[in-house]
């Protein structure tokens, strides 16, 4: 999601998010009232990025912040099957939200991920110390990828980072 709002990138502020996102939002009571809050999303999965399209068409500038050392929660509280729902729900609006631009580099950067995995399996199977080298090396540049993206949003735990490939079967 984070990847998506086409906020978090080198650009900065320069690109137009594609709503709001998150459990915290804070706007003016003018702003809230002027789409008429939360009723006007009564009916949508994802909340937050509605009420951030009203603002945003209703002419309101959208900031979206990682939250850091601001906010905490915790946003599945209630185990791996809250997980599954939360990301179900979410993904395929997610990306249909998305800019074809942000979605296409998301995409690639996905399909990218498979090929560390691809060349650790080449390596069990052929004994190739060149692929198992290259695996690993790119397979942990995606862990410290990760683990600096989760450090800039919230409190993760660095485990979370070296089983990425765990995450794939909620994309």
């Amino acid at each position: 999601m984070m990847c998506a709002m086409n906020v978090f990138t080198p650009l900065g502020f320069r690109l137009k998010p594609i709503g709001a996102f998150g459990p915290c939002m804070v706007c003016s009571r003018q702003s809230y009232f002027s789409i008429d809050g939360h009723r006007s999303t009564k009916k949508k999965i994802l909340e937050d990025i509605e009420i951030g399209k009203k603002f945003l068409k209703n002419g309101t500038y959208v900031y979206c912040f990682g939250g850091k050392g601001t906010i905490s929660f915790r946003m599945y509280p209630y185990g791996l099957g809250s997980v599954v729902n939360g990301f179900a729900k979410g993904f395929t609006i997610g990306a249909s939200s998305t800019s074809i631009l942000n979605l296409i580099l998301v995409i690639f950067w996905i399909a990218g991920s498979f090929y560390p995995i691809t060349l650790l399996i080449k390596s069990a199977f052929t004994f190739d110390l060149f692929s198992l080298v290259t695996g690993l090396v790119f397979y942990f540049a995606y862990a410290a990828q990760l683990l600096w993206m989760a450090r800039r949003i919230g409190n993760f735990n660095p485990v979370f980072a070296l089983i990425w490939p765990f995450f794939w079967f909620f994309s």
